[in-house]
């Protein structure tokens, strides 16, 4: 359960963090961390991100690593180093997304068959049942 893994990062923390030392870097009071570290007070199956984020950091300055701590939130080591996207797909993504309905369709076909161009030539016709 989350509850057990935070405690055991906040343990694996060099110097050793008590429940009284997070809950002052994390500015609430140790009960309400303690609560976090306890499966009768915290049913949740994930922390909270705001909390996350903190905790990352906090634990990150006492040697643990902080993909291990985002876990607690859900969140993956890969959605952690997903490079962001560059201007020019920002800006895809925006004239995508001022589409109607029907036109993203007809773009999403065509994207897929400029990026498998191996694929035998068929019309591109947006009254068609999606292929895929």
């Amino acid at each position: 359960m989350v509850n057990q893994q935070l405690r055991y990062l906040r343990e694996c923390a060099r110097p050793r963090l008590t429940v009284r030392a997070i809950a002052e870097l994390l500015n609430i009071s140790p009960s309400a961390y303690h609560a976090y570290e306890s499966e009768r007070r915290f049913k949740q199956r994930y922390l909270p991100m705001g909390l996350t984020l903190r905790l990352a950091r906090i634990l990150g300055d006492h040697g643990v690593n902080p993909d291990e701590v985002m876990l607690l939130a859900g969140v993956g080591a890969d959605a952690l180093t997903k490079p962001a996207l560059s201007a020019a797909e920002e800006q895809l993504v925006a004239a995508y997304r001022a589409l109607q309905p029907d036109t993203r369709l007809l773009l999403l076909r065509l994207a897929k068959r400029l990026a498998n161009p191996a694929e035998p030539e068929t019309a591109i016709n947006p009254a068609e049942p999606n292929p895929a």
